[in-house]
């Protein structure tokens, strides 16, 4: 009997310690596991402070897009208000420079003074009486011996 209660004794010993490095495996492993969610705790903080920092990124570009978007089209309207305005004093100046070439060419025939006064109804000197007329014995020069 004595002898079966020590095989009953060492029987239990050995799943005890059976039991024992089973348990001392586990918490191992949980210890490991552990370690390893506190590692990926911080990864996962540390990207989640990434992430805010590029949606903050995104924001601000976004902004800064729709700023530009706006100011491109408000210079486009100015722009093509200018052509508008450029293009009226283009032809302005045509209409003009047709009006100069005409009162030009009715002045050299005669039909029209200086001052327009026979186109216009004014008043006013014609080229004849304002201007004294060159003859060909006079001469700026006369007199110097200059020719």
């Amino acid at each position: 009997m004595q002898l079966e209660n020590a095989l009953a004794a060492a029987r239990m010993h050995a799943t005890t310690s059976v039991q024992l490095r089973s348990a001392r495996t586990a918490l191992a492993r949980a210890e490991l596991q552990r370690e390893s969610i506190s590692d990926l705790e911080d990864a996962l903080r540390d990207m989640r402070t990434e992430l805010e920092g590029q949606r903050a990124a995104r924001i601000e570009a976004e902004r800064t897009v729709a700023v530009q978007g706006a100011q491109r089209k408000d210079q486009e309207e100015r722009m093509s208000d200018l052509k508008s305005k450029l293009s009226a004093a283009r032809d302005a100046c045509l209409r003009s420079e047709g009006r100069n070439a005409d009162l030009s060419h009715r002045a050299r025939e005669g039909s029209v003074g200086f001052y327009g006064e026979k186109r216009f109804g004014l008043p006013g000197p014609s080229i004849s009486r304002t201007l004294p007329r060159a003859t060909p014995a006079r001469s700026l020069h006369a007199g110097d011996g200059i020719a």
